[in-house]
């Protein structure tokens, strides 16, 4: 049987996004979206859930509350699958012109344009890009610790890695400094963006106890620290530095 496509399309808003799973597959991740049918008023009508798996890095182009179509497939072996298309942002008070793919979900700009991510180094201008990592991230891509009995959100640095690696092609980052005293390890980090602008670059301290008792060890603690603090300088989870 050949591959049909149902004529049907789905409405459906993002009303909750799960935390990454280990997938089956290997080292990859994937991660819940449960999607109700915007037909169906009650929300507490099973017929109106529909839940998603995608993986975790495709997962950080939805936000709770975003407008999707899902569009009914079936591949040969007559299995249902669902095309997800982007047709409104949450934070976005039109609807986009038209409906793009997950695959390159839109970012809405200072001037309410919709731009797919860059597909070059150098495409975007420093507004554009602050503009994109600016946006508040699904908790499920953010990470938990304790800090003096407070639980802190933060962004892991492999999740913003992924991040810069979508909306920041052509990003390096280096270790400019590294001292040692009797107690603690402190680093310098710079993280060079090439933009339209030119090549901007924000430099970042980190810092750990040699004697760390978390996850990890001082140098890695370290960097991570004097990473993210660099991704923030542009924009990324700076919202998560508000008091």
């Amino acid at each position: 049987m050949n591959a049909t496509v149902a004529t049907a399309p789905i409405q459906a808003r993002v009303a909750y996004i799960g935390e990454p799973k280990p997938s089956k597959y290997g080292d990859s991740h994937y991660v819940g979206i449960l999607f109700r049918d915007l037909s169906i008023a009650d929300d507490d009508n099973p017929n109106g859930k529909i839940w998603k798996n995608i993986s975790s890095e495709d997962s950080s182009l939805y936000m709770v509350g975003d407008i999707c179509e899902l569009r009914p497939r079936y591949d040969d072996k007559n299995k249902l699958h669902h095309d997800i298309f982007v047709i409104q942002q949450v934070n976005s008070p039109t609807p986009a012109a038209a409906p793009v793919t997950v695959k390159s979900a839109v970012v809405s700009t200072a001037t309410d344009d919709k731009l797919e991510p860059p597909s070059r180094p150098g495409e975007w201008s420093l507004k554009q890009i602050q503009t994109a990592l600016s946006r508040p991230l699904p908790k499920s891509l953010l990470a938990t610790k304790k800090l003096k009995g407070n639980d802190i959100l933060y962004i892991p640095w492999y999740v913003a890695n992924r991040i810069l690696d979508k909306y920041c092609p052509g990003w390096a980052w280096e270790i400019t400094k590294l001292e040692t005293t009797a107690k603690a390890l402190f680093m310098v980090g710079s993280l060079s963006i090439p933009c339209s602008d030119g090549l901007i670059v924000r430099c970042a301290s980190g810092t750990e106890s040699l004697d760390c008792s978390s996850y990890g060890d001082p140098s890695s603690n370290a960097e991570s620290m004097a990473f993210r603090r660099a991704c923030a300088k542009f924009g990324l989870g700076l919202y998560l530095y508000d008091k």
